[in-house]
């Protein structure tokens, strides 16, 4: 649907210059691919750098990304954005994703679930287009809304914070700019426009603080309430910085990789630091398990965190519905878990077989000239490929499973062998177990200990290398 606002004249151009050229969001010369919905904003955001475009050297290009929400009138907007483009000589890019399917999938709103679609699409042309910036169309309302919405959530100082101007090459050059500007603005240079009508939804929770929330509030203490939540959140984002950089710090003290790929907290280091920079550490665990980025709620946080500072070892607690985080011992440790745990999985030689909780696995034939044992990554082995009993397969533990060690020369029950490594009881039924002859004998405790029965000697002749590697 088509639309347009009345109102007074405002040119916004010269303030977007300013806002572009004193931030450095943009340099003469690089390729920007802005986001363009076809809504207002989006269509303001592209006339406006078709204007700087005059100004200095630039490529643009443009991407829609369709939610498959709307039926025909979404199909609609894209077909818009696209002759917009054309006629303007712009690259158009789009694409199209059943997000409704999939947010039921994850467990996710709709809206999260679009935007993870939106950003992954956006990023995906850039970086196969040679783009160096995402240009986004988000306000100053779009500010104050993001804002109001992690106050309610329960969000730290990185939800008052709000969006950032510039975050790797993700630019918002209208946070400068009001609601009624740029609609001002759209209105005086006769830009088309679609108008979603979902945006009124009062179903969906930014629509809800829209109508509900802030706009009451201007309507109450006028336009200005819009600029005093910007500053706020202005205001916050200079604190960030310094509990960014001592968060990274605290990263790297007290936080390790697992043998099953599990992140493990040092709680006796971790339980040092300031509650911010507790907060900050945990954003970048779970960063690990959802690249995508997504925040935590403070009921969350604080779930967490009494975990640490009073839970017995064994507690848990669930995370987004997927990551597990358990107290053991002295350590928290976090895994990523999708549905129900496979218990059999057939290896094929030289193919990536895709675990469970992020893991997946590789057996290949070895040609390299040595191998230096001492250096060996403890998710890497080598067997005597002529005493392994192919077909292979991966499963998990069963009672009653027994294996041979490497350097013992009896039988040891696998139970008996996880009590002296103090394996925890939440890993137990998560390690891979390599084995042959149709999943009787154990060749390998994933992370552990291979079996001495496949051990490399001198008279081996040929190597079989297996490995296990973790992905998010």
């Amino acid at each position: 649907m088509k639309g347009h606002f009345c109102f007074s004249k405002m040119d916004l151009f010269p303030r977007f210059r300013q806002f572009v050229c004193n931030l450095q969001l943009i340099q003469e010369g690089e390729k920007i691919l802005l986001g363009v919905s076809g809504g207002v904003d989006s269509m303001v955001l592209l006339d406006l750098f078709l204007r700087l475009k005059k100004e200095m050297p630039l490529d643009l290009g443009v991407g829609h990304f369709n939610h498959g929400l709307r039926g025909t009138q979404a199909d609609s907007d894209e077909q818009f954005v696209k002759d917009y483009c054309t006629k303007h000589g712009i690259p158009f890019y789009s694409s199209r994703g059943n997000v409704a399917e999939w947010a039921q999938k994850e467990k996710r709103s709709l809206e999260e679930m679009a935007r993870i679609f939106r950003y992954r699409f956006l990023h995906e042309i850039m970086y196969g287009n040679s783009y160096q910036k995402i240009a986004l169309g988000h306000h100053a309302d779009d500010q104050a809304e993001t804002v109001l919405f992690h106050l309610i959530r329960g969000a730290g100082l990185r939800g008052i914070s709000g969006m950032k101007p510039i975050q790797g090459v993700v630019i918002r050059p209208l946070l400068f700019a009001t609601r009624n500007e740029i609609e001002a603005y759209a209105n005086d240079r006769e830009i088309p426009f679609c108008v979603d009508e979902t945006n009124m939804d009062r179903r969906y929770a930014r629509n809800f603080i829209r109508w509900e929330v802030l706009n009451p509030l201007k309507s109450r203490f006028g336009e200005g309430v819009v600029r005093t939540i910007c500053r706020i959140a202005s205001a916050s984002a200079e604190i960030i910085p310094l509990i960014e950089r001592e968060a990274d710090l605290a990263f790297v003290k007290v936080v390790r990789r697992g043998p099953i790929g599990e992140i493990l907290l040092d709680l006796s280091q971790f339980l040092q630091y300031f509650s911010i920079v507790q907060k900050a550490v945990l954003d970048r665990i779970v960063l690990q398990f959802f690249p995508d980025g997504i925040s935590l709620k403070s009921t969350e946080y604080d779930r967490v965190l009494c975990l640490a500072f009073h839970g017995r070892s064994g507690q848990k607690t669930i995370l987004k519905n997927k990551i597990h985080v358990f107290k053991t011992g002295s350590n928290l440790a976090f895994l990523r878990e999708d549905g129900e745990l496979p218990q059999e999985i057939d290896v094929k030689m030289g193919q990536w077989v895709e675990l469970w909780n992020g893991m997946k696995f590789l057996a290949s034939p070895y040609s390299g000239d040595s191998i230096r044992f001492s250096e060996k990554d403890p998710n890497t082995e080598y067997f005597d490929m002529e005493r392994v009993h192919f077909p292979l397969k991966i499963r998990r533990w069963k009672r009653g499973d027994v294996f041979i060690p490497l350097g013992m020369s009896k039988p040891k029950r696998l139970k008996a062998f996880f009590i002296d490594e103090k394996i925890s009881n939440y890993l137990r039924p998560r390690i891979p177990l390599l084995t042959d002859t149709e999943g009787k004998r154990i060749l390998w405790v994933a992370g552990y200990r291979m079996a001495d029965s496949v051990k490399i000697k001198d008279q081996t002749r040929s190597i079989l290398k297996v490995q296990l590697q973790f992905f998010s």
